[in-house]
């Protein structure tokens, strides 16, 4: 039940759902109110809420919890954004897709790709004189294209060829 301020009753059977972290969306203790009723009830209910000492969230604060408590990497904060102001069904389905995490993942994936890489061209070049097992240039090369889909490879193949690496 909600009372206003005064005692006043503005919904006999208010729901109060807790969602535990760290599986909640933001990764800590929420509690969300459901009242019966229109826009009118919901307001009275937020205003006595207000009036006891709650404050409303900042715009984006609990995709800004998420992200700083892991629940979510900066490609898919960002992606919450998107889809709140998709113009079109496909901006509403790419944004979903980052939503679920896809870029965030290839991302991931490139990075790891070229961090080992560059582990190899450093090696190489701190230790030039070694007889190491050093990868064959074009294994690693085929790695940084494959690490470029949708993009045939371009975006790292033109890099490395500019730097003459390929």
């Amino acid at each position: 039940r909600v009372s206003s301020a005064d005692g006043e009753l503005i919904d006999p059977q208010c729901l109060a759902v807790r969602m535990p972290g760290p599986h909640s969306y933001t990764g800590e203790d929420v509690v969300e109110l459901q009242c019966h009723g229109g826009a009118l009830c919901a307001r009275l209910a937020l205003d006595a809420l207000l009036k006891s000492g709650c404050r409303l969230a900042d715009p984006g604060e609990f995709t800004k919890r998420a992200f700083l408590n892991g629940r979510m990497d900066l490609t898919q904060a960002e992606a919450v954004a998107d889809l709140i102001g998709a113009g079109s069904d496909a901006a509403l389905r790419l944004a979903g897709r980052h939503l679920e995490g896809r870029l965030g993942d290839r991302i991931r994936s490139l990075h790891g790709t070229v961090s080992d890489v560059l582990a190899e061209v450093t090696s190489r070049l701190d230790f030039p004189e070694e007889e190491l097992d050093w990868r064959d240039p074009q294994d690693m090369m085929d790695g940084l294209t494959a690490g470029c889909p949708g993009t045939g490879g371009g975006c790292c193949a033109r890099a490395a060829r500019e730097r003459g690496c390929g």
